[in-house]
């Protein structure tokens, strides 16, 4: 499955190569997340919205406008399918309750700047923090459960932050990557 800047959502025999089917959100779509029972897709837009879908009717089930002051640049939904994360380039994370499309809670901080609409936050596998890299090359860690910011680490990137992703490891520690825009990758370890 695929998010276009165009209005669609794609999906994708990966068999054969080919397009099997795709959603017309309507609206420029920067971002989606499918979630892990694959059941339900959250996408992102440019009129600054969050669409959730059912994944096998491919129809709206809800819909939050007016989610950021800028267009939507990364959703994700929680490992436990719970909350539905969200970011632009109005520089704020929020947090949706899934069910009620309520915000649950906002982040913003002066050193918290999404550089880009190619901006891609993750969460840790057991639904505590959210990583985002920023447009100094820092790398926020946000958590989710307590709503405060974890920490900032700075410098370890000399350029925009474009990517993180997290990664369990069987050994019970996680492995985390960030991505910056001129192609240097740093690997964490908790």
């Amino acid at each position: 499955m695929t998010a276009s800047y165009d209005s669609y959502i794609k999906f994708w025999d990966l068999n054969k190569g080919q397009l099997a089917g795709k959603i017309n959100t309507l609206s420029k779509c920067y971002d989606m997340h499918l979630s892990r029972s694959e059941t339900t897709i959250a996408s992102g837009h440019n009129d600054c919205g969050i669409k959730v879908w059912n994944s096998k009717t491919k129809e709206v089930v809800s819909k939050i406008d007016g989610a950021h002051g800028d267009p939507v640049s990364c959703v994700r939904f929680t490992p436990d399918e719970n909350y539905i994360v969200s970011t632009s380039k109005d520089d704020c994370l929020k947090v949706w309750d899934v069910r009620t499309c309520k915000l649950v809670n906002s982040f913003e901080h002066p050193k918290f700047k999404v550089g880009s609409y190619n901006n891609k936050f993750c969460i840790s596998p057991n639904s505590q923090y959210v990583v985002c890299g920023c447009k100094d090359g820092s790398v926020v860690f946000y958590d989710l459960k307590i709503g405060e910011c974890e920490g900032i680490v700075q410098e370890q990137h000399k350029t925009q932050v474009v990517a993180c992703e997290w990664q369990p490891n069987p050994e019970g520690y996680y492995k985390l990557a960030t991505a910056d825009d001129l192609g240097g990758l740093l690997f964490w370890t908790s």
